[in-house]
């Protein structure tokens, strides 16, 4: 049984009755684990660190953010990689998941979060790019309804902006 080396992000979750904690590391390692024992691991083909790990649970995926700047999707059953995009310049920092839509926002290094549509392996261009903070994004959250979410930052703010066309409703 491998362990991790550093561990880096945590992702944690209720899988049908099964609770489950998908972890990644500095070894790109994303391992899957359920409270009564080891599910699975997978060495993922990205250069650099896991920073970040979400599960989209309905869905059974993994997704997960590098410091490259890559975010990739996971079967979580059959640990295979469903999506993959060059998402930002620098470390991919946080990730915010849609319960109900094939989409995924990403936050990076870079100050910007992008609106990703991950339907299919060829949709490689962002649906929208959020640019308002002025520090790395270190947060991102889902309203309930999925028309709305937040975002934190090193800068200090929090930030609530509309999916779909991009605005920027208020800064707190």
């Amino acid at each position: 049984r491998r362990r991790h080396t550093r561990c880096s992000g945590v992702s944690w979750a209720r899988r049908c009755v099964q609770e489950t904690v998908v972890s990644g590391c500095h070894d790109s390692l994303i391992k899957i684990n359920m409270l009564t024992g080891e599910l699975g691991q997978y060495k993922t083909k990205m250069e650099g660190t896991v920073w970040c790990v979400e599960e989209i649970a309905k869905r059974h995926l993994i997704a997960v953010g590098v410091s490259s700047g890559q975010v990739a999707i996971f079967h979580m059953e059959k640990l295979e990689e469903v999506f993959n995009v060059a998402a930002h310049r620098k470390n991919v920092s946080c990730l915010g998941v849609f319960r109900m839509q094939k989409k995924l926002l990403s936050g990076g290094f870079d100050r910007d979060i992008k609106l990703w549509d991950f339907s299919s392996k060829t949709n490689t261009q962002p649906l929208q790019v959020y640019k308002g903070h002025s520090g790395w994004v270190s947060s991102i959250a889902v309203l309930s309804d999925e028309e709305k979410f937040v975002s934190a930052s090193y800068d200090y703010t929090i930030k609530l902006w509309h999916v779909d066309n991009g605005q920027l409703l208020t800064t707190l």
